[in-house]
Order: structure tokens, then C-alpha cells, then sequence
């Protein structure tokens, strides 16, 4: 209940930037860097992130409504805001220091668009395939 009250008081605007073709595949590859070990992939679930206190969350998997996929409900700011501030008491770190504002937002706008179809170069990031020369920043954040 704090950390919905902390998220609604300090929840950003509308993202910077578009959840465009670009900004997708590098969110996904942030995403496989950064996200996959504890949440997994799209059809290959983590086994660290279940045996973890509280469970990660697989966010490639349909929740038991069949409708949601992983967070795809939460706007990309409450997203954007776990990612940058991390969840006190849980293995959900803080990546302020590791990403930027554009790589925060790409792979929360990737996540916000995981019950969506999305290009066939992040679908083969999000089923595992290593990929190269993906470029990371492809569009910079406004700032705050």
C-alpha cells in the first residue's frame, strides 16, 4: 500500500518517447541484459526468479485471466518507476545508476506492450537468440 502511494505521489508523465520499432528492439535488449535472469523470457520462465522472497514476476507469461501479459496493465511510468527506483525488500534493484532515462523508458514502453504484437527483432531478443548491433539509445529522453 506505501509503495502504490509513493508510485502514484511521484509516477511520471507520459513517456518521451515512442514505443516505435527502434526503441522496442532496444528495450528488449536492455530488457535480456538487465531484466531476463530474474523475470525470464517470452516462453522460458527464470528458475532463479521463483525460488526468490517475494517471487519476480514472469513478465512474458498471461496472468491467470488470460487477458494481461506480465505488467502490460501498469502505465509505462509506474514501470518506468520500479525500474528507476527499484522495490525495498524484494531482489528489485535500482538501475538509475545503470541505465539511462531513454533505456529506462525503452524497456518499460516494452513491457507495457507485452500483450501486443511486437517486431520480429525484439521477438527473437525476447525468446533468447543473442542479437548484435543493437543500437540501445535510439531516441534521447526529455529531461524532467
Amino acid at each position: 500500500m506505501a509503495l502504490h502511494a509513493r508510485i502514484d505521489r511521484e509516477l511520471p508523465g507520459a513517456p518521451p518517447i515512442e514505443p516505435d520499432q527502434a526503441n522496442l528492439v532496444a528495450g528488449a535488449h536492455i530488457y535480456s541484459e538487465k531484466c531476463a535472469f530474474c523475470h525470464g523470457f517470452h516462453g522460458k520462465p527464470s528458475e532463479i526468479g521463483r525460488h526468490m522472497f517475494p517471487s519476480a514476476p514472469p513478465l512474458w507469461e498471461k496472468h491467470h485471466n488470460g487477458q494481461v501479459v506480465g505488467v502490460s496493465d501498469d502505465p509505462p511510468g509506474e514501470t518506468y518507476w520500479k525500474v528507476s527506483n527499484g522495490i525495498r525488500l524484494t531482489g528489485m534493484p535500482s538501475y538509475k545508476t545503470q541505465l539511462t532515462d531513454t533505456q529506462m523508458w525503452q524497456v518499460s514502453l516494452l513491457l507495457a506492450n507485452a500483450d501486443k504484437p511486437l517486431p520480429p527483432g525484439a521477438l527473437d531478443i525476447l525468446h533468447g537468440a543473442p542479437v548484435q548491433g543493437v543500437v540501445l539509445e535510439a531516441a534521447p529522453a526529455k529531461k524532467k
